[in-house]
C-alpha cells in the first residue's frame, strides 16, 4: 500500500476446519469432564489449612464452569433452526434454572440497548449467570448472529458484505473518513469494515495512515500480486486473501423493464414551483425529464412501478418522490443539482435505478429529506434518522444493455446519499465534504479529502464470500468447487443479477445434501428458492466474574474473601462458531 500501513491488534490464528457438528450433547459431556477435572484439582487444594476457602474455591470453579457450559449450550441453540425467539420468557430469559456442571444457570439474550431481540436483531448480548451455593458467576458475550437466510442473499455479486469493492483501483485521500454508520441498529457489530480489491498491484491501493479509517479488514482476491497479498496478510482483523477471483460485472437490464409502453413522446419539464406537483399518470417510456424551480415529480407504484427515461434532471431545489416499490431505467444521464432531492413518500417505499450513463449528485441529496437538502452545511452528521441504504440502489448497466463503459458516479459540493451503488466498470468518486452512507462497488473508487463513506452493517448477509467458516466453504477451507466454477462463468451478458442467480443455483446443487441446508417454510419457498443457509454465531468478547457472598462469614476475613474475588477479561481469538475450541488471551 503506497504511503501507509494498515494495522490490527492481532492476527487471527489459523484454525483447523471441519464440518460443524450441530449436536449440543457432546458439549455438555466435555463441560462435565472439564468441571470434574477442575473440581478435583481444587478439592486437593481444599485440604490445606483453610478448609472454608477450599470449599468456596470449589464452588467458585463449579459456578464458573456452569456459566460457561450454559453459555455454550445457548450459543448452540442460536446456531440451530430452533425458533428460540418464540421461546423467550420474561426478562428475555432463554434458559431458566438450567442445570449443568453442578450449578443452576439463567441465560438471557438482549439487544445491546437492553431490549428483547426481535426478528431483525442480529447483535445480541448473551448473559449466563450460574449459582453454586453462595457463589455466583456471570459470563457475558457479545454475539453476532446470522439468521437463516436464502442462498441468493449470500452469493449476490452486488457484494453487500463489502463497504467498498474496487475492481481496478482504490484511493482514499488524507482526511477522508471510513467507518460504520453510528446510528445503524448494528453500529456496534463485531464484524469488521471490509474493503475488497480485484486488482493485482499494491500500487493501485492508495490510503494514508491518518487514523480516520477504523476497524478495516482488507480482502484481496486471487488476482492480487505478492505485495498486495502481503499487505492483506499483515493487516489482521479478519483480512484475508481469497482463493479465487471475485467477478465484478455490471447489471443487465431485466426482462421486465423491456418493451415498456410509450407514455410521452416529447420532453417533459415540470416547473410549477414549490407548491406544484405532477404525478406520472402511468408507468412506461418517457423522453427527457426535467424537474425545476422547486417542483415535485411523483412516481407512484399504484399508477405504474416501471419507468424508462431518456435523461433525468432535478435542479433548483426540486424533488423526485417515490411512493411504493419503483424501478427506473435512465438511458442517459442522471443529474441532481442545486439542493434537489430524491425522496420517499413513506417508510415502505424503495427504488432501483438502472443507469445507462453518468450520474451526478451536485449540492443535492438522495434518499433523504428536503430539510437535509436545504441545509447548506449538510454532512453525514446531518442524518439523524435511520434509513436503510438498500431502499435506494443505483445499478450501472453494461454495454449489452446499452450502458456506458467507464461511466462515473460523481458526488460534488456537499452531496449526500443513503444508497447502495454498483458501477464495477466505471468510477465512483465522493468529493470533498460529500458523503455516502451505504456501500459501493466500483471499477475505480476515490474518496477525496474531507469526504465520508459510512457503511451500514445491516447490508452484510454475514454468511457470504467473506464468511470463511460459513457453508460456502468446504472442510479444506476453500470455496466449494461448484461455487468457484460458477463464479468463473459470471459475465457481462448475464449481468450482475443473472450471474448471481447462476451462482446461487450452483450452490444449491452443491449443498442440498448437506446438514448446512434445510428447506425454508412453504410460504417462503417460492421467493427464497426453497432453501436457506444455516444460522451462525460469532462471539468476540467475554467477561467472567465471580462474586463471593459471605465467603467466610465475618468482617475479619474480608481480606481473604477479597483475595478470592476474580475478574478476568479476554478476547476470543477464534472466529469459529460457538461450539469450536476457543483460545483465551488475558488482557492486563
Amino acid at each position: 500500500m503506497r504511503g501507509t500501513t494498515m494495522k490490527s491488534d492481532r492476527m487471527n490464528a489459523p484454525e483447523p476446519r471441519g464440518v460443524r457438528n450441530r449436536g449440543v450433547a457432546m458439549f455438555l459431556v466435555l463441560i462435565a469432564l472439564g468441571v470434574g477435572i477442575v473440581l478435583a484439582g481444587v478439592a486437593i487444594t481444599s485440604r490445606q489449612p483453610a478448609p472454608q476457602i477450599g470449599r468456596h474455591a470449589v464452588e467458585m470453579s463449579a459456578a464458573q464452569w456452569s456459566a460457561e457450559g450454559a453459555a455454550r449450550y445457548a450459543e448452540a441453540m442460536l446456531e440451530s433452526y430452533i425458533d428460540w425467539q418464540a421461546g423467550l420468557g420474561a426478562d428475555s430469559l432463554l434458559l431458566e434454572n438450567f442445570s449443568v456442571g453442578g450449578g443452576l444457570v439463567d441465560v438471557t439474550v438482549k439487544t445491546p440497548e437492553g431490549n428483547t431481540p426481535g426478528p431483525d436483531d442480529r447483535e445480541i448480548i448473551l448473559t449466563a449467570t450460574a449459582h453454586v451455593g453462595p457463589i455466583q458467576a456471570t459470563i457475558e458475550r457479545h454475539l453476532s448472529v446470522t439468521p437463516t437466510i436464502p442462498i441468493d442473499n449470500a452469493v449476490t455479486l452486488e457484494l453487500p458484505e463489502f463497504a467498498v469493492f474496487a475492481k481496478n483501483s482504490y484511493t482514499r485521500e488524507e482526511g477522508a473518513t471510513l467507518g460504520l454508520w453510528g446510528i445503524s441498529p448494528e453500529a456496534d457489530t463485531i464484524e469488521p469494515f471490509r474493503i475488497g480489491t480485484g486488482f493485482a498491484s499494491s500500487g493501485s491501493l492508495v490510503a494514508p495512515n491518518d487514523g480516520t479509517a477504523n476497524n478495516i479488514a482488507l480482502i484481496v482476491d486471487d488476482n492480487a500480486g505478492g505485495s498486495l497479498r502481503s499487505i492483506a496478510e499483515s493487516v489482521g482483523n479478519g483480512s484475508r486473501v481469497l482463493s479465487y477471483k471475485m467477478p465484478t460485472v455490471p447489471e443487465q437490464l431485466p426482462a421486465f423493464m423491456k418493451g415498456l409502453p410509450i407514455v410521452r413522446l416529447t420532453d417533459w419539464t415540470i416547473s410549477s414551483g414549490a407548491l406544484g406537483t405532477a404525478t406520472a399518470s402511468a408507468g412506461g417510456t418517457f423522453q427527457q425529464i426535467t424537474v425545476t424551480n422547486g417542483s415535485t415529480l411523483i412516481l407512484d407504484a399504484t399508477k405504474g412501478d416501471k419507468y424508462k427515461f431518456k435523461n433525468l434532471t432535478l435542479e433548483k431545489a426540486s424533488t423526485l418522490q417515490v411512493v411504493g416499490t419503483v424501478y427506473v431505467h435512465v438511458e442517459g444521464t442522471i443529474s441532481l443539482k442545486e439542493k434537489s432531492v430524491i425522496a420517499f413518500g413513506n417508510a415502505s417505499s424503495s427504488v432501483v435505478f438502472f443507469t445507462g450513463g453518468d450520474v451526478s449528485f451536485d449540492d443535492s441529496v438522495v434518499a433523504l429529506t428536503k430539510a437535509v437538502a436545504s441545509n447548506t452545511t449538510r454532512s453525514t452528521t446531518s442524518v439523524v434518522t435511520y434509513y436503510a441504504p438498500a431502499r435506494c440502489r443505483f445499478l450501472a448497466l453494461g454495454s449489452a444493455s446499452g450502458g456506458k463503459v467507464g461511466s462515473k458516479y460523481d458526488f460534488m459540493n456537499r452531496a449526500l446519499a443513503v444508497a447502495s451503488l454498483h458501477n464495477p466498470e466505471g468510477t465512483v468518486e465522493i468529493g470533498a465534504n460529500c458523503g455516502l452512507i451505504g456501500r459501493t462497488t466500483a471499477g475505480d473508487f476515490r474518496l477525496r479529502e474531507g469526504a465520508s463513506l459510512l457503511y451500514d452493517p445491516r447490508l452484510d448477509p454475514r454468511i457470504g464470500y467473506c464468511a470463511e467458516n460459513g457453508p460456502l466453504y468446504g472442510t479444506d477451507g476453500l470455496l466449494l468447487p461448484e461455487i468457484a466454477t460458477a463464479l468463473g462463468k459470471a459475465t457481462t451478458t448475464l449481468g450482475m443479477t443473472g450471474s448471481s442467480v447462476m451462482i446461487a443455483d450452483a450452490a444449491k446443487a452443491a449443498l442440498a445434501e448437506t446438514v448446512r441446508w434445510k428447506p425454508l417454510s412453504t410460504a417462503t419457498a417460492t421467493t427464497a428458492g426453497g432453501f436457506g443457509l444455516e444460522p451462525l454465531v460469532k462471539s468476540t468478547t467475554t467477561v467472567v466474574e465471580e462474586v463471593i457472598d459471605d465467603l467466610l462469614g465475618g468482617d475479619e476475613d474480608d481480606e481473604a474473601a477479597a483475595s478470592l474475588k476474580v475478574r478476568t477479561k479476554g478476547k476470543l481469538k477464534s472466529r469459529r462458531p460457538a461450539h469450536s475450541a476457543w483460545e483465551m488471551e488475558d488482557d492486563d
